[in-house]
Formats: C-alpha cells, structure tokens, sequence
C-alpha cells in the first residue's frame, strides 16, 4: 500500500528529513500510521495521547482533504492505496 504524507509547520524540521513522504508499509488504518510515525520518529512528536488514546490538538490532520473529525471512522478510518494523509502543527503565537 502506497500512501502520500504530507507534514507542515515544525514537524519535518525537527522529526523528519522532508515534508513529502511515501510510505510502503502496511499501516491499514489511521489510527496505526499514526502510531508508526511516532515510532519513525524516535518518540519525538506524539500525534495520539497514550492516555486519553485521542488525537493530540496541536496537530490539524486530514485524510484526502477531509478533516479528522469529520471522518464518520474517526482515528479507525481505514487507509487504502493512494490515500492522502496531511498532518499539520498548529503553532499558536501568545502575546
């Protein structure tokens, strides 16, 4: 299964070499490939809480344009060829 990631913000400065990433590998629903980039990642971004077992809200992230939480499977969605995953950081300035 071929799938296209997309990462933004401050994810592939500090946890990654490039913002455009095909995965080979056999994650079949979000919820895993998620889990796999944290791996890939050396434990450096954690997109779920391992607690709550929820997305963390500093990241926007989307599976073919639609957002995470208009997905009827949620973080269960599952992943076919071709699918396009986009994981965003949401930096928020203060003042």
């Amino acid at each position: 299964m071929k799938i296209e990631l997309k990462l933004t913000g401050l994810i592939p400065i500090h946890s990654f070499s490039q913002n455009e990433v095909y995965l080979e590998a056999e994650p079949a629903t979000l919820k895993a490939l998620l889990q796999k980039l944290t791996q890939i990642s050396g434990g450096r971004i954690e997109l779920i809480d391992p607690e709550s077992e929820e997305p963390d809200g500093d990241y926007t992230i989307l599976v073919n344009g639609r957002e995470l939480y208009t997905l009827p499977q949620g973080l269960e969605t599952k992943l076919k060829d071709g699918d396009e995953v986009e994981i965003a950081f949401l930096m928020l300035a203060g003042g």
